[in-house]
This record gives structure tokens, sequence and C-alpha cells, in this order.
């Protein structure tokens, strides 16, 4: 957690789409930012499937789903074709973009 009171729960990433999970007041809050552009993403469940003997986890958004394991993920955006992403440390999101989610979260 940093000094803002602002954790980073999951980043999953590709060449050109990233999706983050933060957590600040114990309240979750996902961010979808492809090119400059940051934009909520509004998550209405959060389910575990079992599928064929695998635990895949899926989050259901307004604007679409991601469906994820430890290592990769598949993000499906309403009207835009689907995007394999990589389960990704949140150690490793660039600080230009977790300045710019903290200055939506202030």
């Amino acid at each position: 957690m940093n000094t803002n009171g602002i954790e980073y729960k999951s980043y999953f990433r590709n060449e050109s789409v990233t999706l983050i999970e933060v957590l600040k007041n114990r309240e979750s809050a996902w961010y979808f930012c492809t090119g400059d552009e940051l934009s909520p993403f509004h998550c209405s469940q959060e389910i575990v499937e079992n599928v064929n003997g695998n635990d895949i986890n899926v989050r259901t958004f307004e604007e679409g789903e991601l469906r994820f394991d430890d290592y990769f993920g598949k993000l499906v955006i309403s009207g835009r074709d689907s995007e394999l992403v990589i389960n990704s440390q949140t150690i490793e999101i660039p600080t230009d973009l977790k300045d710019k989610v903290e200055r939506i979260l202030h």
C-alpha cells in the first residue's frame, strides 16, 4: 500500500491494453487503459468457476468480462475483439500509469 492509502491488487496487460484493480478504503475499483486513455470499469460480479478441474476467476463488468488464472487471462470488452492478457505482478505497473490512477482517485 502506498502513502495515499491505495493498494494495487491486480494487473493484467498486453502490448495494447491494461486492466488494473485498485483497493482504496477497502473498496475495489477497476481501470482500463488503452494508449493514453484511462477509464473506469464497473465490476458487477466476482466468481470462481471450475473448468476441466481448473479454477478460473471470472470478473463481470458492465463493459465486458475477464476470465483468468494465475498466469493468463482473456478480456472480452463489448464492441471489441477479445484480448489475451498476462496476469502480471503489481510491482510492474509503470509509474506514469499509477500516477493517472491516483489522480482519478483523489
